[in-house]
């Protein structure tokens, strides 16, 4: 979709979520927001979580499960994207300590994406920094994509995380062209020694030629997310919204 249909993924406002999910998703709508990307359902089943956005006219656009979820029970994976009409599904964290268990890794996303694509859902791995770490000569990054056909696993770039990692960030989306149909972003601030995430606009990050290469790949969905907000995790979340449409022209 178009930089004026940003997503938002709920981890980013986990705080608000806990506390009163329909209240919070009402106010996301009211910023602008109709498609979000899950992360859990707050306490709320399922079906109630639907009904929630159906009656705010919104729409969950993928969702963040487990590893371990997603390559062992991906018939419940299958059902719950169903429920909620989603085309993606996103493994969101993984480690190994060895380029043989990457390797693995990597080949269990590819299989669990095999069926997963039989069942029109593409599955994603999400990155953050230490996937750019290598194991003999070879970041973790580039051993999962090699062992998985990229038709059965994509990627969601996390922008903020790779740039952290020393990435070239525009370059990496275009080297997956047609293989990224989903973009976190996100922004972060250098505050002495440290990198602080922060709301779009506010950082280093390069967005024009960011954004430029998301156009070129292919990218679906564009998806805000904020780990930690230093202020309020809506107000970042509004932030995010109007940086983004903004940048539709």
């Amino acid at each position: 979709m178009s930089l004026e249909t940003p997503a938002l993924q709920l981890y980013s406002v986990r705080d608000h979520m806990g506390n009163d999910p329909e209240g919070t998703l009402k106010k996301l709508r009211e910023i602008g927001y109709q498609h979000v990307e899950l992360a859990g359902t707050a306490g709320m089943s399922q079906e109630a979580f639907k009904g929630v956005l159906d009656e705010l006219d919104m729409k969950a656009v993928a969702t963040h499960q487990s590893f371990n979820h997603v390559v062992n029970n991906v018939d419940a994976v299958i059902s719950e994207a169903r429920l909620f009409g989603m085309e993606y599904v996103v493994i969101p964290w993984h480690r190994a300590d060895s380029a043989e268990g990457w390797a693995e890794a990597g080949k269990r996303m590819g299989q669990a994406g095999e069926v997963l694509r039989e069942a029109r859902v593409r599955l994603c791995y999400h990155n953050h920094g230490h996937e750019f770490d290598t194991f003999d000569g070879k970041s973790a990054f580039d051993i999962i994509f090699d062992n998985a056909d990229p038709e059965c696993l994509g990627l969601e770039l996390d922008t903020a995380w790779a740039a952290i990692a020393g990435e070239d960030v525009p370059a990496l989306i275009t080297r997956f062209t047609d293989r990224m149909p989903l973009v976190h972003l996100k922004d972060y601030k250098v505050v002495g020694d440290s990198n602080v995430l922060t709301e779009l606009g506010n950082g280093v990050m390069d967005w024009d030629a960011i954004l430029a290469a998301c156009e070129t790949a292919g990218v679906v969905w564009h998806i805000a997310e904020l780990d930690q907000s230093e202020t309020d995790s809506l107000e970042s979340a509004e932030v995010n919204y109007n940086f983004i449409r903004g940048k539709a022209g």
